[in-house]
């Protein structure tokens, strides 16, 4: 089953919106990937992997200043 399928009927779904996210990024859409992030930190304001997506996919779309702020809340080197 596809992610946008799986979201479709579960709109929460955290796997869903992680490997989405992932997906997108592979594909050069850093737009999407940012928007799957978002919604992922907006369910789990804690995931340090999603701020480390969600950075990495701002500092393709040359938000750099973004990146830094979301990649150090990551808590990751």
């Amino acid at each position: 089953m596809e992610f946008n399928s799986v979201l479709r009927l579960d709109p929460d779904n955290l796997v869903a919106h992680y490997n989405l996210g992932m997906t997108l990024i592979q594909k050069g859409d850093y737009a999407g990937a940012i928007t799957q992030y978002r919604k992922l930190i907006s369910l789990v304001p804690d995931d340090a992997e999603a701020y480390y997506n969600l950075g990495l996919a701002l500092k393709q779309k040359d938000a750099l200043n973004d990146a830094v702020a979301e990649l150090r809340k990551s808590d990751r080197p």
